[in-house]
């Protein structure tokens, strides 16, 4: 038995065609080649949205805040849930030509490989290289998969863009008894036959015409991840890009970027202009663009630098064009830090020099957060405001007078005066912890860059020291060493030992293609090893 059924659209056009007994009208619609706009085809997105203008029809499911009981009552319906059960018209509030599209394949593949990133979490990788053309779609498509054994289909986005060879991968959220779920947790096998129907959606990325914010959780991350392909291969992101993603346990993360990969791309394109001021609570801000990215799991041996690491996540900051040279500013002085002995979380340096990548320290080996409060939250001073000696005083108070601490502050500020580090604000420096009630530490260093080369900035010091805020002379630092109670052999020897790493790490930096290509080198060690307290004559900028 047959109905007919007209689809009414805005534009006055309309299509006829026939629907078979209990089959739902889209997929009598995309029969007919009349594909109307669908993003899930679960009853919940609400795409195929339109109203039954006459005849009798049921709805399989709709969820309630996509149809409201007033929404019903007016016949609203959605084609994805709908079977005729008389002839019927029905109105859609979009036009005809949004439904005009190539329509869909049907396509027959082989499970490549499944990997069970945590209980709540898949991978599914398909083979199609055996179908006879490339399989097409827009970065942020999806596909229904057929359940193999079964007659469920389910819907999931494809996690990459289109390639030459077919091989298609999704990220599936595992259910506690879905028919998807089940099979890849207790039937799943490299080979299975697999069928699937594709493209679908209506959400995929446009034109990039504006800056993009993306906000993904779980396995939602999936489309991002086809947009953030395209995106890359084209080089098409003329503007900020920011990929905001959560996940409920650490555990569940997937799909992470590996950091060989983001250190040699060339000039980071994809992550240069990610922005996130939240990387480490309210502990990481400052003057460069930053995001904390993801890490595929590896091997647990210690990598060497520009490889793969075995990390949750890192924190990714790249250069804009307010201040040239910005991550191997930071690289070198980070690495006069470690070279002085300094406590620093891992760092390194993209092969092109444009990124600074450094391992967060707020987290333990296992993942498992850190507390961190920045002295902004500690003193309840803004970032620019106060002085070092009410960062001592916290300190002191924070880690019940421990000594190492205080001495650890005193090479912290010791650093930033050397390395003309006007930027060691108040968010700069912070306390760790696990327990609130336990011990606590001062942070490792982080975020150390001479802004003294950057003419836009006032050439002072983020906070006052002695009530001043011009950089010190060693009689002045050395009076705030004993302000610490740090006795004058230990505090001058930490003096020289930063002295010491600052010589030998230009002279090993002045050999690395990626500090020859410019004079940023030559300029910060100006800035450096210029005698005496610098004059300021330049306006304060406001950051």
């Amino acid at each position: 038995m047959t109905h007919k059924v007209a689809l009414n659209f805005s534009d006055g056009k309309t299509a006829f065609f026939d629907v078979h007994s209990n089959e739902l009208l889209l997929d009598a619609a995309l029969r007919n080649g009349v594909n109307i706009p669908l993003d899930c085809r679960e009853g919940v997105c609400g795409t195929c949205q339109g109203r039954c203008e006459s005849g009798a029809y049921t709805q399989d499911y709709v969820d309630e805040e996509t149809l409201s009981e007033d929404d019903l009552a007016q016949r609203k319906m959605l084609s994805c849930q709908t079977r005729v059960q008389s002839d019927a018209s029905f109105y859609f509030d979009f036009d005809s030509s949004l439904c005009q599209g190539g329509g869909t394949l049907n396509v027959s593949a082989r499970v490549e490989a499944v990997e069970l990133v945590s209980e709540t979490t898949a991978i599914l990788r398909i083979d199609a290289g055996a179908h006879d053309r490339r399989i097409d779609f827009l970065p942020g498509q999806y596909a229904r998969l057929k359940v193999p054994g079964t007659d469920e289909w389910r819907s999931y986005s494809f996690a990459h863009h289109p390639n030459e060879h077919n091989k298609l991968q999704f990220l599936i959220r595992l259910l506690p008894d879905g028919a998807m779920s089940n099979y890849l947790r207790d039937r799943c096998a490299t080979g299975d036959a697999i069928e699937f129907e594709a493209p679908l959606g209506t959400f995929y990325l446009r034109q990039v015409e504006r800056p993009l914010v993306m906000v993904a959780g779980g396995t939602g991350l999936s489309a991002f991840l086809g947009m953030l392909d395209d995106i890359s291969e084209k080089k098409c992101a003329g503007y900020p890009v920011q990929l905001y993603y959560g996940v409920t346990h650490a555990r569940d993360l997937c799909e992470g970027e590996r950091l060989d990969e983001l250190l040699s791309s060339p000039s980071g394109r994809l992550f240069e202009r990610l922005i996130d001021r939240y990387a480490l609570g309210s502990g990481i801000s400052g003057v460069q663009p930053k995001a904390v990215v993801p890490l595929a799991a590896e091997a647990a041996s210690r990598p060497a630098e520009h490889t793969a690491l075995p990390l949750r996540t890192v924190i990714v900051k790249a250069e804009g064009d307010d201040f040239p040279g910005l991550a191997r500013n930071e690289y070198f002085c980070m690495s006069v830090a470690k070279e002085a002995a300094l406590e620093v979380p891992d760092f390194w340096l993209s092969e092109d020099g444009k990124l600074f990548v450094m391992s967060r320290f707020d987290r333990e080996a296992n993942g498992t957060p850190l507390g961190f409060e920045d002295m902004s939250v500690l003193t309840g001073k803004a970032k620019y405001e106060g002085s070092y000696e009410m960062i001592a005083k916290a300190v002191d108070i924070y880690t019940r007078s421990d000594p190492e601490q205080k001495r650890r502050l005193f090479e912290r500020i010791a650093l930033s005066c050397l390395l003309r580090d006007g930027d060691a604000h108040m968010k700069n420096l912070g306390i760790l912890y696990i327990d609130p009630t336990g011990p606590r530490r001062l942070a490792p260093v982080f975020d150390v860059v001479c802004t003294d080369i950057y003419p836009e900035l006032d050439g002072r010091m983020a906070l006052s020291l002695n009530r001043s805020k011009t950089f010190p002379l060693p009689a002045e630092l050395l009076a705030f060493a004993r302000r610490l109670e740090l006795g004058a052999a230990a505090s001058e020897a930490i003096m020289a030992r930063l002295q010491d790493a600052y010589h030998t790490v230009a002279a090993r930096l002045a050999s690395d293609r990626r500090f020859g290509e410019d004079d940023l080198l030559p300029r910060i060690r100006r800035a450096v090893e210029r005698p005496g307290v610098k004059p300021v004559t330049r306006p304060k900028v406001v950051r």
